[in-house]
Protein backbone atom coordinates (compact mmCIF):
# COMPACT_ATOMS: atom_id res chain seq x y z
CA UNK A 1 0.00 0.00 0.00
CA UNK A 2 1.75 3.72 -1.09
CA UNK A 3 1.63 6.02 1.91
CA UNK A 4 0.61 9.43 1.21
CA UNK A 5 2.69 12.36 1.70
CA UNK A 6 2.05 14.82 4.73
CA UNK A 7 -0.39 17.38 4.47
CA UNK A 8 1.16 20.78 5.25
CA UNK A 9 -1.06 23.49 7.04
CA UNK A 10 -0.64 26.97 5.99
CA UNK A 11 1.84 29.30 6.94
CA UNK A 12 1.11 31.34 10.29
CA UNK A 13 0.60 34.60 10.23
CA UNK A 14 3.92 36.87 9.51
CA UNK A 15 6.24 33.50 7.47
CA UNK A 16 7.81 35.45 4.94
CA UNK A 17 7.87 33.23 2.22
CA UNK A 18 10.75 35.35 0.35
CA UNK A 19 13.92 34.52 1.39
CA UNK A 20 17.33 35.72 1.16
CA UNK A 21 19.65 33.73 -1.06
CA UNK A 22 23.16 34.41 0.92
CA UNK A 23 21.78 33.79 4.73
CA UNK A 24 22.19 29.61 5.58
CA UNK A 25 19.06 28.68 8.35
CA UNK A 26 16.47 26.63 8.88
CA UNK A 27 12.68 26.31 8.31
CA UNK A 28 10.86 24.77 10.77
CA UNK A 29 7.50 22.75 10.59
CA UNK A 30 5.66 21.23 13.43
CA UNK A 31 3.81 18.41 13.71
CA UNK A 32 0.08 18.58 14.04
CA UNK A 33 -2.32 16.08 14.17
CA UNK A 34 -1.36 12.38 11.89
CA UNK A 35 0.47 13.37 8.98
CA UNK A 36 -0.38 17.17 8.78
CA UNK A 37 2.35 19.89 9.30
CA UNK A 38 2.34 22.96 9.98
CA UNK A 39 5.43 25.79 9.12
CA UNK A 40 6.18 27.61 11.54
CA UNK A 41 9.20 29.86 10.30
CA UNK A 42 12.47 30.24 9.16
CA UNK A 43 15.38 31.14 11.56
CA UNK A 44 19.06 32.17 10.72
CA UNK A 45 21.71 29.33 11.62
CA UNK A 46 23.73 30.36 14.99
CA UNK A 47 27.52 30.13 14.01
CA UNK A 48 29.30 27.71 15.99
CA UNK A 49 27.27 25.22 17.15
CA UNK A 50 27.40 21.85 15.48
CA UNK A 51 24.18 20.95 13.19
CA UNK A 52 22.32 18.96 15.76
CA UNK A 53 22.51 21.42 18.34
CA UNK A 54 22.20 24.28 15.74
CA UNK A 55 18.61 22.24 14.82
CA UNK A 56 17.63 21.97 17.93
CA UNK A 57 18.26 25.96 18.79
CA UNK A 58 16.36 27.03 15.46
CA UNK A 59 13.37 24.90 17.06
CA UNK A 60 13.87 27.51 20.16
CA UNK A 61 14.40 30.27 18.51
CA UNK A 62 10.95 30.08 16.48
CA UNK A 63 9.12 29.12 19.61
CA UNK A 64 10.64 31.67 21.89
CA UNK A 65 10.52 28.78 24.29
CA UNK A 66 11.51 25.13 25.03
CA UNK A 67 9.74 22.58 23.32
CA UNK A 68 7.34 20.06 25.65
CA UNK A 69 8.14 16.17 24.95
CA UNK A 70 5.05 15.81 23.10
CA UNK A 71 5.73 18.54 20.36
CA UNK A 72 7.27 17.38 17.69
CA UNK A 73 9.22 19.22 14.93
CA UNK A 74 11.14 18.67 11.80
CA UNK A 75 13.82 21.04 10.75
CA UNK A 76 15.03 21.75 6.51
CA UNK A 77 17.83 23.38 5.97
CA UNK A 78 16.54 27.00 4.11
CA UNK A 79 18.42 26.22 0.74
CA UNK A 80 16.57 22.40 0.96
CA UNK A 81 13.59 23.85 1.22
CA UNK A 82 14.06 26.13 -1.86
CA UNK A 83 15.06 23.36 -3.77
CA UNK A 84 11.28 21.77 -2.76
CA UNK A 85 9.64 24.71 -3.72
CA UNK A 86 11.53 24.76 -7.10
CA UNK A 87 9.29 21.74 -8.80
Amino acid sequence: MRECPPKLIEPVKGYDRVMSQSRSGYIVLQRLEGDDWRVLGDVDRQPGLPARRSRAQAVRDVLRREPTRDEAFAVLPRSEWRLALDH
